[in-house]
């Protein structure tokens, strides 16, 4: 999945289960994301939208790239609410490179700089690897600034949106041709 996706979950009963709120849970980076989820328009199915930057300016700080498991939370009137078993999926970034130099070519040992969204939280920086062809290169540096956090949640009629209020930002300075 990606930013602006829309998850179909496939599973027994869901079909029931109105209300429903999708929990996207990824321990790597520590964040946890709740969006309420809706019919899907295949029987015994329930849709989940992730949120893009154009839904919401903040989806590049509030999610980041790896794995999450995916449960639900379900509540039924009269009934305590329950959390389903986890399952795995991944949230895979949209990586951008930057306006090339003019005139518009690269050569051995120029500076681009590549752009992430979601954007890599300061625990993932370390293992960060871009591959450009068959060759894979380590940046020459990458930029996470600290961390500004004040913890928000909204909801709207589509998402309940849970957040740190943290923002998170990378950015990539590599050398091309270098690294393994």
């Amino acid at each position: 999945m990606r930013l602006g996706d829309d998850v179909l979950i496939i599973g027994t009963n869901l079909g029931t289960q109105s209300g429903a709120t999708a929990i996207f849970q990824n321990s790597k980076a520590s964040l946890v994301q709740e969006l309420l989820t809706s019919p899907a328009s295949i029987p015994g199915a329930l849709t989940v939208h992730v949120p893009s930057v154009a839904d919401q300016a903040s989806a590049i700080n509030q999610w980041a790239a790896g794995t999450y498991l995916l449960s639900l939370r379900v509540s039924v009137p009269n009934l305590p609410s329950w959390v389903t078993n986890a399952v795995p999926i991944a949230l895979a970034p949209s990586i951008a490179i930057g306006a090339p130099p003019t005139p518009p070519s690269f050569h051995a040992g120029d500076t681009a700089s590549l752009t992430c969204a979601p954007r890599l939280v300061a625990q993932q920086a370390s293992g960060v690897l871009v591959l450009f062809g068959s060759q894979s290169i380590t940046p020459a540096s990458v930029v996470t600034p600290e961390r500004q956090c004040g913890g928000s949640a909204e909801a709207d009629d589509r998402h309940l949106h849970h957040s740190d209020g943290c923002a998170r930002q990378l950015h990539h300075s590599l050398a091309r041709g270098r690294g393994g």
